[in-house]
């Protein structure tokens, strides 16, 4: 493996990074983060963050009561954001915590010419997990929590490892140096004109997982009103921000982020108001008409007991042309479950693409 190349790239999922995490530390006896491995992008970084924390890892630490989470996740318990979000949630005020993070997000810098930022070749860079050039590009687009990312997506692509290219693209705002979009507009022009620079001549297929669908869905959009649409899209369990079908759960969906901090990204203070930015950003937007074919890929176990008010729990999406019903809940429909996500989604694709068997 080179020293340069994504461990995404190369099959690492959230399990295999921390296992390799936690053989480091026992090497070192460094104290690394769960998330160190893909903090650190390649072997190369990862060299050199190991370097660095054997620099410094002689520094005296304050001894702190750790907040929810924070002792496991590696989290400083001395980021605000993060205390006190995690304190709202301690408290079930789960409503006054997103609304902190909301609040907050507004403070941090943001770019309002996505084309501006593709062209100057800075913001998050296509991840290509798998490489054919000979079939078409199923992109992932990571979804907009604290925990989303190309990561979510590693057992994921090695389903379609046979049939097509798969890459992954990241929300911008989620690390220290990248500033959040404005707006949905700048947002959607951002990675619609990455796709086209980097995957030029491509069919591609827009694909996401939760909040992610709806970040492909929009840049299907952006896509064909500049005439480069795509052959398909695919939600995984994609809901709009107001439906009551899964925000009636947002207290099992913010214990489920926690439970998971170890083994994918540390929902630190730039990460937490990334995802309170682009909830305030998705709070008042609406899907524009796609005309390429749609799949819906649905749960069909829910997160808790359903509320009688809030109507049906499973996820809808308007102009949806096939809805599938997979094994699984939200998360374990790619997790435990992401076989039968996978198989469920190459099936359709085959019909909907008329890709060859060979392909």
């Amino acid at each position: 493996m080179s020293a340069t190349v994504p461990f995404l790239s190369v099959g690492f999922d959230s399990l295999t990074a921390v296992e390799l995490r936690n053989r480091l530390a026992a090497l070192t006896g460094l104290r690394l983060r769960p998330s160190a491995v893909f903090d650190s992008g390649t072997p190369a970084g990862l060299a050199a963050r190991l370097a660095t924390e054997a620099r410094t890892d002689d520094t005296p630490r304050p001894e702190t009561a750790p907040t929810r989470g924070a002792a496991a996740s590696g989290t400083d318990t001395d980021d605000p954001v993060s205390v006190l979000f995690r304190r709202a949630c301690e408290l079930g005020r789960i409503d006054e915590g997103i609304a902190l993070l909301k609040n907050a997000s507004a403070l941090r810098p943001a770019f309002h010419s996505g084309n501006d930022l593709a062209a100057a070749g800075t913001g998050p860079r296509l991840l290509r997990l798998n490489e054919r050039a000979d079939a078409p590009v199923l992109v992932c687009f990571g979804s907009v929590v604290a925990l989303g990312g190309a990561h979510q997506y590693a057992r994921f692509a090695s389903r379609f490892r046979d049939r097509y290219a798969v890459a992954a693209l990241d929300a911008p705002g989620f690390t220290p140096e990248e500033e959040l979009p404005a707006d949905m507009t700048a947002l959607l022009d951002f990675q619609a004109t990455k796709l086209l620079q980097e995957l030029p001549g491509r069919t591609l297929v827009l694909a996401g997982s939760s909040s992610g669908g709806t970040l492909a869905h929009g840049v299907a959009a952006a896509l064909e009103q500049r005439g480069r649409g795509p052959a398909a899209v695919v939600l995984l369990d994609t809901y709009l921000s107001d439906n009551k079908g899964i925000t009636q759960f947002n207290d099992v969906l913010l214990g489920g982020m926690f439970a998971r901090e170890n083994r994918a990204a540390p929902m630190d203070g730039t990460r937490l108001t990334a995802m309170g930015g682009y909830f305030r950003l998705l709070d008042d937007w609406n899907p524009p008409v796609v005309r390429a074919p749609l799949l819906l890929v649905r749960a069909s176990t829910p997160l808790g007991r359903p509320s009688a008010e809030a109507g049906d729990w499973r996820s809808s999406w308007a102009g949806a042309d096939t809805v599938v019903d997979v094994p699984g809940d939200h998360f374990s429909i790619m997790e435990q479950h992401v076989a039968t996500t996978g198989d469920a989604v190459a099936d359709w694709l085959g019909t909907t693409l008329h890709t060859p068997d060979d392909l």
